[in-house]
């Protein structure tokens, strides 16, 4: 689309342009991008500690995990209102993604959630997020107001087994998750299996 609007003013211009000087590398962006996926190590770093050994969770390690999320909350929100919401087509997809997993663990501020939902289910429709973001933070959002959640994307671990939250319409789900790209819900709940209780070392996991 940006291409395609260069033309429109002048591909003539906008080549002489390129001839002239290279591209700016954009520091700020390059910064965020760098930042972004170090913070996503760190908050996958601490859930492996949590949840990876299928052991009982440790409350130490609890504790911990809670003050990388709030430490992560604190600084994407400053990053959100200094450059706008960090969008796989400004800093990549990966860093995008990145980003989004940070809002989905900030569990402590809801509020903040429901507005990064706003942008993000905006961004869905404009096709520029894919439909698993858009879903894992609608329900998450809506298990953390105490409300059905629609895709069945929120599961939570009782005693050795794998329960999901309460749904809006369970005989439905399969279809609702089929229109924003989810497999059922009986292989996603045999993906939790082999994540939360397999023997092997677990694949690395979405939480």
């Amino acid at each position: 689309m940006r291409a395609a609007s260069v033309m429109q003013f002048g591909l003539g211009l906008a080549l002489l342009a390129c001839q002239e000087k290279a591209p700016v590398r954009d520091e700020a962006i390059t910064g965020l991008q760098v930042a972004l996926m170090e913070r996503l190590r760190s908050d996958q770093a601490i859930r492996d500690t949590v949840f990876g050994n299928g052991a009982p969770m440790d409350a130490l390690a609890v504790a911990r995990m809670q003050r990388v999320d709030a430490d992560n909350t604190t600084w994407l929100k400053q990053q959100i209102r200094m450059r706008g919401w960090p969008s796989p087509a400004k800093v990549g997809k990966a860093a995008g993604d990145a980003a989004f997993l940070l809002v989905q663990h900030a569990t402590h501020d809801p509020t903040f959630q429901r507005m990064i939902l706003d942008t993000i289910s905006l961004a869905f429709e404009r096709g520029e997020v894919d439909g698993q973001s858009y879903a894992l933070l609608f329900d998450r959002v809506r298990t953390q107001a105490g409300q059905k959640q629609r895709y069945g994307t929120q599961a939570k671990l009782v005693g050795k087994r794998i329960v999901f939250e309460r749904m809006e319409d369970s005989a439905r789900v399969n279809s609702l998750r089929k229109t924003v790209g989810l497999p059922s819900l009986e292989v996603y709940r045999r993906t939790l299996d082999s994540v939360y209780f397999s023997k092997a070392k677990p694949a690395p996991n979405p939480r």
